[in-house]
C-alpha cells in the first residue's frame, strides 16, 4: 500500500513510522496532528491519511475523543499478536537450514546491546527480522516485519529491567548447540509464552 502513496503522504507515512519506531509517541494519548504537521513540515491532510494507513496496520489505533493513539501495550491484541508472531517464527525456523539459522544468529554474537528500552526493542525486532530473512518466503518476512512493529510500544513497556532483557536475548541468539532447530524453536516458545502469560494475567485483573 505505501508504495502506491503520492510522494508527500509517502514522506509523512515514512516519518510517522520512524516517529514510532523511536519511542516518540505515549500509548492512549491522542497524536496531535498539527504537532506533527508542523514537526514534518506538512499540513494536516497527509498526516491524517498517513496515520489512517497505520491504523490499517493495525499500528495506531483510534482515540476514543476522535483522533489517533498508539494503542495500550497490553492488550488481548498484544497477546494474540505475540502468539502468532511465535508461530510464525517457529514455522521459519523449521523450514531452514542449520547453516542459514546459525548465520542469521552469528550476526549478533558478542553484539547484543542496546541503550534503554528502545533500542532494546528495536534490536529485539533486528533478531527476529534476521531469522526471517534467512526464508525465501517474502510474505513470512514481511508479516514479521509487520508483527514486530505491532509489538514494539509492548517491547518497550515490558524492558524495565534491560541487563535482564539483553541477557535473555544473548541466550535466544546462542548458536553453538547441538540441535539448533530444536533449541532455537523451544527458545522462542518461552520467550513468547512468558510475554503471553503476563499479558493474560494483566487483563485478567482488569
Amino acid at each position: 500500500m505505501a508504495a502506491a502513496m503520492p510522494f508527500v503522504q509517502q514522506r509523512i507515512y515514512n516519518a510517522l513510522k520512524a516517529d514510532y519506531l523511536s519511542g516518540l509517541f505515549v500509548p492512549g494519548r491522542r497524536l496531535d496532528i498539527q504537532d506533527l504537521a508542523d514537526r514534518h513540515s506538512a499540513s494536516k491532510t497527509p498526516v491524517r491519511e498517513a496515520a489512517c494507513i497505520l491504523v490499517g496496520e493495525r499500528i495506531l489505533g483510534h482515540h476514543a475523543e476522535s483522533g489517533f493513539m498508539v494503542p495500550d501495550p497490553v492488550s488481548t491484541d498484544i497477546a494474540d499478536q505475540q502468539a502468532w508472531h511465535m508461530q510464525m517464527l517457529i514455522s521459519i525456523v523449521g523450514g531452514l537450514k542449520v547453516s542459514a539459522l546459525r548465520s542469521a544468529l552469528l550476526r549478533f554474537d558478542g553484539a547484543v546491546d542496546a541503550t534503554g528500552p528502545v533500542g532494546a526493542a528495536l534490536l529485539t525486532a533486528e533478531i527476529f527480522i534476521s531469522i526471517a530473512s534467512a526464508s525465501a518466503n517474502q510474505r513470512l518476512r514481511d508479516d514479521i516485519r509487520l508483527t514486530n512493529e505491532r509489538l514494539h510500544y509492548a517491547r518497550i513497556a515490558e524492558l524495565t529491567n534491560l541487563p535482564l532483557a539483553l541477557a535473555e536475548l544473548r541466550t535466544l541468539v546462542k548458536s553453538d548447540v547441538r540441535d539448533l532447530q530444536k533449541s532455537m524453536r523451544r527458545r522462542l516458545e518461552s520467550y513468547h509464552m512468558r510475554r503471553i502469560g503476563r499479558l493474560n494475567m494483566t487483563s485478567d485483573s482488569r
